[in-house]
């Protein structure tokens, strides 16, 4: 099943981190739709809920959603700024990058959290764990593909010194 996720999620990301620094807002709300039907599907079919429990947690995984999305827009956002400064950045902009990226983590762990206790009161701790589990599954598998494509703070600067 990871492999099957991992290589859904690579595929939709395909250029995500160059639509996130600056690429046509359209491109990007199309890769977010893309995205968004193919892992509820993937949820779907992971999670397995009888008729019961589809009825209590697919209103907490749109509300999930929604709230995640504005943290995700945030992050974004930030990864925006921090690529139009790459260039040149100062020791107060990547202090203030490195604040908000934090901020921001910790803004999406309080939601995780939150949220889990919802889904937990919806659909029993075991389902609770299984869908969280798989959300820190797409996280890291969709940082890690941004990650992939974002120089280092200074590696712009060694690269055209060489």
């Amino acid at each position: 099943m990871k492999k099957t996720i991992f290589f859904v999620l690579i595929a939709i990301l395909g250029g995500s981190a160059s639509m996130a620094q600056g690429q046509i807002k359209d491109e990007w709300q199309v890769f977010k739709d893309a995205f968004k039907r193919e892992k509820k599907d993937i949820v779907s079919d992971y999670m397995r809920l009888s008729p019961d429990q589809a009825s209590k947690f697919w209103p907490v995984y749109e509300e999930y959603g929604q709230k995640r999305a504005a943290i995700g827009k945030d992050r974004i956002n930030i990864i925006g700024d921090y690529g139009s400064q790459l260039s040149g950045i100062t020791d107060d902009q990547a202090k203030d990058l490195a604040n908000r990226i934090m901020k921001n983590d910790k803004s999406l762990l309080k939601l995780d959290q939150k949220y889990f206790k919802k889904f937990n009161k919806a659909v029993g701790g075991v389902k609770a764990a299984q869908y969280m589990q798989m959300e820190q599954y797409f996280t890291t598998t969709v940082k890690s593909a941004i990650q992939e494509n974002i120089p280092f703070i200074g590696e712009v600067h060694r690269a055209a010194s060489h």
